[in-house]
């Protein structure tokens, strides 16, 4: 299995404003400074915690379909499907009907 964003995560899950208000500090900070420490703090959170904190757009890839019939999307929460495909034998790409499906939002990890 291999996860691959598509579309990172357009904002931090702190601003600056609310950085600065936590530290208490009234004086001049360096801003990039200060927006570099939030960005990775909240790759380390995601990491350690294997979740997702602000919406992204992620590609999963697996081997094979699972045998139980039930795909658990990693890095909840889940919070739609864009479509299923898979490769055929012949090396074809083709595109599951979202109708032969369902997505489970409400369990974590979500499920397809």
């Amino acid at each position: 299995m291999a996860m691959v964003v598509v579309t990172a995560a357009l904002i931090d899950p702190v601003t600056f404003d609310d950085a600065q208000d936590h530290m208490r500090i009234d004086g001049e900070l360096d801003k990039a400074w200060v927006e570099t420490h939030i960005t990775s703090a909240t790759r380390m959170i995601e990491l350690s915690a294997n979740r997702t904190l602000i919406e992204t757009t992620w590609d999963l890839f697996l081997d094979r379909f699972p045998s139980a019939g039930v795909i658990r999307v990693p890095k909840p929460p889940l919070s739609s499907v864009t479509s299923v495909k898979y490769t055929d034998t012949g090396g074809t790409t083709k595109t599951v009907t979202a109708s032969d499906y369902q997505v489970d939002t409400n369990s974590a990890p979500g499920r397809i």
